[in-house]
């Protein structure tokens, strides 16, 4: 499963984390785990923000906020957490299913 948080609703979003995981859809069982947060500012380089999605965010509790944008998380660039993501899928990535609910 993959998780993305996004500063907007559209394919061309600024991304602040990546969450994954692997897990068995019939059991439940959740596997190995990956979390990676993303500079925003590197990341506005490649995406882009939407108002509203600032606004959801903004409206969020603190705790859910601090998970994403909290100052004791370590943020990657956007191409170094893309290449950390592709090392952890791994060799066998071709042959994985991926959920996702996202609609982009």
């Amino acid at each position: 499963m993959i998780d993305l948080e996004t500063l907007g609703d559209s394919q061309n979003s600024a991304i602040v984390q990546i969450g994954a995981c692997y897990f068995n859809r019939i059991t439940g069982r959740i596997g190995d785990t990956l979390s990676l947060y993303i500079d925003i500012e590197d990341s506005l380089k490649y995406g882009e923000i939407t108002p509203s999605t600032i606004q959801w965010w903004l409206q969020q509790s603190k705790k859910a906020q601090d998970s994403v944008f909290g100052k004791d998380k370590y943020k990657h660039t956007l191409n170094d957490a893309l290449l950390i993501f592709q090392g952890w899928v791994g060799e066998e990535s071709q042959e994985l299913k991926i959920w996702c609910h996202a609609p982009f």
